[in-house]
């Protein structure tokens, strides 16, 4: 009962209509400032990521072109001497320095994609039919470099990427392809991959490169390397040839800022994801400093509020007490305010109404006491008339 009465208080009356609103209404200012903040925040790191997955396939195509330069130059030594079958051994070997980074070696093709040579040597696969291989038949109709998806042409059957360029006779017909491998497993380490390894760089985030079947290529977890990242949405829109960045979840339901393109002359793409925790740090720590203000925008001015109208309603609470006094007999009960206004206006009423109360309850007793004599005066001259039918007795008793 007495939290009841507590709960319909005044005091609790005026601040919870006081406050509960400006409690509301302080609360959704935190929120939109927040949000608004978070939104901006989220729009600058996509932003960013958009220019920064530009600037990691510039970099990343320029590392690559190094490649098809480096097989080019063996091409076209190779093929020095027509009428000497010896001479594209003789050239690898030559090169042998200069094409190491190929750590899954070196295939030479000839017109009809038969394997003519390969370095290490692989005679287990020399005169086999490659026509079939999809940078063969690319070869038939560009003069371009060409990337391949991961394949298990490697030297003892691992799966590589391979970089081919055509070998090209005087009249610029097609003589041959030359194709150069990367391993690709957990445990490569070739310059490919190192040039990958150092565009990788951001903090709570990774990057990988797959091929147009989603293959992973290359991932900053290498236990991802090789598996099918075919039926992720990101990678889905970046084999379609899009490019953008966005705020998503990751196959783990990890939420993440991820930002993709496709890899100019390759059928490759790149998708580079950084974790929205890390991203996020700095708006964690505006977002308890608003909810300290907001805390303090409620609590400060609720105690403010709650000293005040204590001072306020205090005429009240004795103006209760002064009336409960009143109402058990305690007359002449007085309050003393300087709160002016209408409470005070209301103390001054209660003071007058107690005076009067005190003064009509004298009077009233006077008249009492008066009414009491007469009565007793009455009752002794009708007890008298009654002991005698003698009029002069009577009244000279009823006299006396």
């Amino acid at each position: 009962v007495l939290s009841r009465v507590r709960w319909r208080s005044l005091r609790t009356k005026i601040i919870a209509w006081s406050f509960v609103p400006t409690a509301i209404i302080l609360a959704a200012v935190a929120w939109v400032t927040f949000s608004a903040y978070r939104r901006v925040t989220e729009d600058l790191v996509i932003e960013r990521d958009q220019e920064l997955i530009q600037l990691l396939i510039g970099e990343f195509a320029a590392e690559l072109s190094e490649y098809p330069a480096l097989l080019t130059d063996l091409g076209r030594d190779a093929y020095a001497f027509d009428d000497d079958p010896t001479a594209p051994r003789q050239a690898l070997i030559r090169a042998e320095s200069r094409f190491r980074v190929f750590d899954g070696g070196i295939v030479v093709l000839n017109s009809r994609g038969r394997v003519t040579t390969a370095e290490p040597e692989r005679p287990e696969i020399v005169g086999q039919d490659w026509s079939d291989r999809p940078y063969f038949y690319h070869m038939l109709g560009t003069p371009e470099p060409v990337f391949s998806n991961i394949g298990p042409d490697g030297l003892g059957g691992p799966e590589v990427i391979v970089v081919a360029v055509p070998i090209r006779g005087d009249q610029d017909q097609l003589i041959g392809v030359l194709a150069g491998m990367f391993r690709v497993d957990k445990t490569a380490a070739s310059a490919f991959y190192r040039d990958i390894a150092l565009l990788d760089t951001r903090e709570g985030g990774s990057t990988y490169l797959v091929d147009s079947r989603g293959h992973v290529i290359y991932h900053s977890d290498p236990d991802y390397i090789g598996e099918s990242f075919s039926l992720h949405p990101v990678v889905q829109e970046v084999l379609d040839g899009k490019r953008d960045a966005l705020h998503t979840r990751n196959a783990d339901e990890q939420e993440v800022v991820v930002s993709f393109a496709p890899v100019p002359g390759t059928p490759w793409g790149i998708v580079s994801e950084e974790s929205w925790a890390t991203l996020s740090r700095p708006i964690r720590g505006y977002q308890q400093f608003l909810l300290a203000l907001l805390l303090l925008g409620i609590i400060v001015p609720t105690v403010v509020v709650a000293v005040g109208v204590r001072q306020i309603t205090k005429p009240i609470t004795e103006l209760i007490s002064a009336a409960k006094e009143v109402a058990g007999g305690s007359f002449g009960q007085t309050i003393a305010t300087k709160t002016g206004g209408e409470i005070g206006e209301l103390a001054h009423q209660f003071n007058l109404m107690s005076a009067q109360l005190q003064e009509s309850y004298a009077t009233l007793e006077q008249r009492v006491a008066d009414r009491t004599k007469e009565l007793a005066a009455l009752n002794d001259i009708a007890a008298t008339v009654s002991q005698s039918l003698d009029l002069d007795q009577v009244l000279d008793d009823a006299l006396e």
